[in-house]
């Protein structure tokens, strides 16, 4: 489980072809938890990729271990809700289980505490798992996790608090 010095990186414009296809990777394996086939297929068609360039309040990260590029996380603040959402989190297959998942939402959170949302597809027991371990170990107060339904099926709902450090 020992993860080396991981680092948060915001993610520059002219960075955006690595994000991409790692984000290319994270749509192919999240059209296997969708129940339902639709939207975006690669990094290019998706419609909010763009927005994290051009709106205030949205956040690109790299996750990057050992000074490579291992994953990314897809923050947004949403003022009219009073809300932050984790819009997209993605960790490439060969550097998962080793709490490196854990450690980046850590320092997300310390970075932007606040109430939260972040929704994960049914069908990704592993997904469900990490995320309920992180926010039931990070969150302060009531934790509420509901089923809803989206375009592409069902979720799971966590809104929870993360306090200021």
């Amino acid at each position: 489980m020992d993860v080396g010095a991981l680092v948060l990186e915001r993610v520059r414009l002219e960075d955006r072809a690595a994000l991409e296809a790692l984000f290319d990777d994270y749509l192919r394996e999240l059209a296997s938890h969708r129940d339902v086939a639709v939207g975006a297929t690669d990094a290019r068609s998706h419609p909010y990729l763009p927005l994290y360039w051009a709106e205030p309040g949205r956040h690109p990260f790299f996750i990057v271990d050992e000074g490579r590029r291992s994953g990314f996380a897809m923050v947004r603040e949403v003022p009219s809700e009073a809300v932050v959402q984790m819009a997209e989190f993605f960790l490439a297959p060969g550097v998962r289980r080793r709490g490196l998942g854990r450690q980046a939402v850590a320092e997300i959170w310390r970075r932007l505490p606040g109430d939260w949302q972040l929704q994960v597809h049914v069908r990704n027991e592993a997904g469900i798992a990490l995320w309920d371990r992180c926010v039931r170990a990070s969150a302060r107060g009531e934790v509420r996790v509901y089923e809803v339904i989206e375009d592409d099926g069902r979720r799971l709902q966590f809104d929870f608090e993360i306090p200021a450090r």
